[in-house]
């Protein structure tokens, strides 16, 4: 069951768990949520005074660690990565009977009418950037997978883009469907033909076998560098 520790005014949710092979105490952050493990003979009420002597630690781990939410706009502008560029995402609540988007070169600005409630202006802001970020990302793939479905030779039948909560990309070699990750559009383009190169080398190699990643590299020089910008920029994807 979640707890909350307040640390300079953000509420951190934490949960304890008990690992019966853990040797010490353990914390991380998982899906924006403070992860305490420890051993079955530390009692809980010692690890939340380990929680409170190190809460500064804590609150630097959790703003660090926590995955970026579009709603938290709504407290004032919050940077998101779009083709691999941070940018401004701001909310202004406005008298308007239809949400509004407003896209710069540095800033997304999106019009919510003030007299919805908090909930109901989060499911606007959602709705809108999903709509917007599909959109962008069709018109991208459209063009991607023409040029690298003829470079390597091979045909898809169709692709779709979705909320993919585990994965970027994903191929069904019987139907030839091509599934996409919307949080593609977060990347920058070297890392985005990765994913959708991935996916076509499947229409060859349904595998992860040796031949595949051979095939993969060969056409994604930086494949490594591009891994490590997805590791080192996960809490925005």
């Amino acid at each position: 069951m979640e707890k909350v520790i307040n640390v300079n005014n953000v509420d951190i949710p934490f949960v304890i768990k008990t690992i019966k092979k853990a040797k010490s105490v353990k914390m991380f952050i998982r899906d924006n949520v403070l992860v305490v493990t420890k051993p079955f003979y530390v009692s809980k009420i010692k690890v939340q005074k380990i929680i409170l002597e190190n809460k500064n630690q804590i609150l630097e781990m959790y703003l660090k660690g926590k995955k970026v939410e579009f709603t938290d706009a709504l407290l004032g502008p919050i940077e998101i990565l779009y083709n691999g560029k941070l940018i401004l995402l701001r909310v202004e609540k406005v008298n308007v009977n239809k949400a509004k988007i407003d896209f710069y070169e540095n800033e997304i600005v999106i019009s919510v009418d003030s007299s919805l409630d908090i909930r109901q202006q989060k499911e606007v802001i959602n709705n809108v950037l999903y709509k917007f970020f599909k959109q962008k990302l069709n018109l991208i793939l459209k063009e991607k997978l023409e040029y690298y479905s003829k470079l390597l030779n091979v045909n898809y039948s169709n692709y779709t883009i979705r909320k993919m909560s585990t994965k970027y990309g994903s191929c069904n070699t019987k139907t030839k469907i091509l599934n996409f990750n919307i949080n593609l559009i977060y990347m920058p383009e070297n890392v985005r033909d990765m994913i959708i190169v991935h996916e076509l080398s499947h229409l060859i190699y349904p595998n992860h076998s040796k031949e595949f990643y051979n095939l993969l590299k060969s056409y994604i020089k930086d494949y490594d560098e591009c891994k490590m910008w997805l590791k080192n920029n996960s809490r925005f994807l």
